[in-house]
């Protein structure tokens, strides 16, 4: 059986989502006009697709990180945006005091292969550190674990530019911060902003996943023709 990826898991918890927009469909039907005592669904269709972008932004950093830490050959392949930040964390639970150059290369030499599990469990608390996943915080996750310059880069479509998703994605997670949070007062969330919502994640999702997958070409990889795909 082929291993689910992480695109698949994103669409599956989607799929919460999207059956509230179904139920609503079912109750007021799809004509236009504003309906009245349904609001809850479209906001909790809303938390639910921002839990899913969470999920998945989490979920595809940890596991690719985790491939190319199977798959650099050695630890100096490292690019620099990963090195440093890694070698940061770990001086940083050391008594070392202002390392030398040389010193920070050896820690690189230590304990055979230990560079790769370092660098695991790096990437995975990195990921579960991601309290809000908004665009800010994603250029810093995935710079740090993949060394991706900026992912959100790649978010442009047509002619939008990655700009416009930027903003969408933010003000999605503040609407998303005022329902959970009880400040949302009589804002109304209509159906077209739930399903927006769900449309924007299923689109980021896609988008980040292509941007992984050409990050990877950069690398020199072992294994299986050194091919990596996105996990």
């Amino acid at each position: 059986m082929a291993k689910e990826t992480t695109l698949a898991r994103l669409e599956a918890r989607l799929a919460d989502a999207q059956q509230l927009m179904a139920i609503h469909s079912t109750l007021t039907g799809d004509g236009r006009g504003r309906r009245y005592d349904v609001d809850a669904l479209n906001r909790s269709a809303v938390i639910l697709a921002v839990a899913a972008w969470e999920a998945f932004v989490e979920d595809l950093a940890f596991r690719n990180a985790a491939s190319l830490a199977r798959r650099f050959k050695k630890a100096e392949d490292f690019p620099e945006e990963i090195r440093e930040p890694l070698l940061v964390s770990l001086l940083g639970s050391t008594d070392f005091k202002n390392p030398t150059p040389a010193a920070r290369e050896a820690v690189w030499r230590l304990a055979g292969h230990g560079w790769r599990s370092e660098f695991r469990a790096f990437a995975e608390n990195k990921a579960k550190s991601l309290n809000t996943p908004n665009s800010d915080n994603i250029r810093k996750l995935f710079k740090c674990t993949l060394a991706i310059e900026d992912i959100t880069a790649s978010w442009s479509y047509r002619r939008w530019g990655a700009e416009v998703y930027r903003t969408k994605l933010d003000e999605t997670l503040r609407l998303r911060h005022r329902i959970a949070h009880g400040t949302i007062g009589n804002e109304t969330v209509g159906k077209t902003r739930a399903k927006d919502a769900i449309g924007l994640v299923s689109s980021l999702g896609h988008r980040s996943v292509a941007a992984v997958s050409n990050n990877f070409k950069r690398f020199d990889l072992q294994g299986r023709s050194a091919k990596l795909r996105p996990a």
